[in-house]
């Protein structure tokens, strides 16, 4: 078998031809099948183009009622989308016979039937888009309860499709009834442009009970969304009346409600900022750290109020205004005292942890010992609750602190007056510092606290 194998090798070269020749044959078979299938199916696509051009055509061409409710509208507009939903599948097919085209190297054919198809309907689709959504949406604007829309946010609406229509106008051609389609819409959207400064201004947010009085006294009539709650009724009661007076009032309403959001924001984000502590020489004593972050919150909350306070519009927030604006205040002197008394605090306190100083020193010292248990309470209130809003509201808190400064500035003072007396003493204490000298005398018994210190002293 394995001779019969290799003999027949050989033999290959000279029967390749025959073998090249048959499947040759065959491929031409194949590709002539193909080019026949390929040509039926173009042919009953392009029958199936013309058929819906004719429809098409009919459809462009039925007269249109020149008021439609808004139901009709949709109808029209389904009918529209099933028309440009068959164009998509046909620009699929399209494409794929042009691919077998491609593949089987021969013409590729354009459609330009369904090109032409597509490039009429295309403007046909956006006018009753629009239309429907125009008719759709004014329904809401004009008969629903304008308390629960958006002036912005129709506004825009209102200019997209108003700019959308006026595009159309220019590129519908020679369509005579689409183009009268486009000029109503246009019309209608330009009609309503003109009340649509009356619908900004009573759905702005920030319209209060106050302000529905001002307007009902320019009225002469009582007017609110109770009595009155849509644009048509604004309408009916002929409010574009004091269109002017209505716009200074929403506008006050809207810059009165923007600096209540602001003041409330600001509230909201201290709600869960917090001062950071840690313990003082791994004792129970907590101290402050980490201020940065408060310090840069609340200088840029204490500009806001200051600028909030220069508004026209302050008035109607009443007191909340200045009430914010004094606890920031409060809170900026509370941290600032409060940092130089803790500064303070953490010098004198190992100081006057020594009995011998207490000794030496015993008014100085029973006024510290009174700021320390001030101090201390402080720090337990706060470790307590440490959100800062609430760590800084304590009864008196900032006067507490105060007074603790004040006394720990004359425990300081009486402290520097005893270290110069104990200089006047012995001269060589001058060469010391004043830590360096306090580390002698707060241990008087220990004669070696001294030794340390001697080169310096006799150099």
């Amino acid at each position: 078998d394995d001779i019969y194998l290799n003999s027949r090798t050989f033999l290959w070269p000279n029967e390749l031809e025959q073998v090249l020749e048959l499947s040759g044959y065959r491929l031409g078979v194949v590709r002539e099948n193909l080019e026949v299938a390929l040509k039926e199916k173009r042919a009953a696509f392009e029958e199936f183009l013309q058929s819906e051009k004719s429809k098409m055509e009919a459809f462009r061409i039925k007269e249109t009622k020149e008021f439609m409710t808004v139901d009709e509208m949709k109808d029209k507009c389904d009918a529209i989308e099933k028309i440009m939903t068959v164009l998509e599948n046909c620009s699929k097919e399209a494409k794929a016979i042009n691919r077998d085209e491609t593949l089987l190297q021969i013409f590729v054919t354009p459609f330009p039937i369904l090109a032409e198809m597509i490039e009429k309907m295309s403007p046909i689709e956006s006018l009753w888009k629009t239309a429907y959504q125009f008719e759709k949406c004014y329904e809401i604007w004009y008969y629903g309860s304008f308390e629960e829309l958006n002036g912005d946010l129709i506004r825009e609406q209102v200019d997209v499709m108003s700019k959308s229509i006026r595009k159309l106008i220019k590129t519908l051609g020679g369509n005579m009834q689409a183009k009268r389609i486009a000029d109503q819409v246009r019309l209608k959207i330009d009609k309503f442009k003109v009340i649509l400064p009356i619908l900004d201004s009573i759905c702005r947010e920030g319209m209060t009970d106050r302000h529905w009085g001002l307007i009902s006294d320019e009225l002469g009539q009582p007017c609110n969304p109770q009595l009155y709650p849509t644009l048509c009724h604004m309408i009916d009661i002929d409010i574009s009346r004091i269109a002017a007076r209505l716009e200074q009032i929403s506008n006050a309403a809207g810059n009165e409600f923007e600096l209540n959001l602001q003041l409330s924001n600001m509230k909201s984000e201290w709600r869960d900022v917090s001062f950071e502590l840690m313990n003082y020489r791994d004792s129970d004593t907590h101290i402050l750290a980490a201020l940065d972050d408060i310090q840069s919150l609340l200088d840029d909350h204490i500009l806001k109020s200051q600028s909030m306070r220069s508004s026209p519009f302050i008035a109607a927030l009443g007191e909340k205004a200045t009430d914010w604006e004094n606890k920031l205040i409060s809170m900026q002197d509370i941290m600032d005292v409060w940092m130089l008394v803790q500064s303070t605090w953490m010098y004198l306190e190992p100081i006057f942890s020594s009995e011998d100083i207490m000794k030496q020193m015993p008014v100085e010292g029973r006024n510290f010992k009174t700021v320390d248990k001030t101090w201390r309470q402080i720090m337990i209130n706060t470790n307590q609750d440490r959100r800062v809003i609430q760590a800084t509201d304590y009864p008196k808190m900032l006067e507490r602190l105060r007074q603790s400064f004040a006394s720990l500035e004359g425990v300081q003072k009486g402290l520097n007056t005893y270290l110069e007396r104990k200089r006047l003493f012995f001269a060589r204490f001058f060469f010391l510092s004043n830590d360096e000298l306090l580390e002698i005398l707060s241990e008087t018994k220990d004669a070696k606290r001294v030794q340390p210190h001697l080169k310096k002293c006799f150099e």
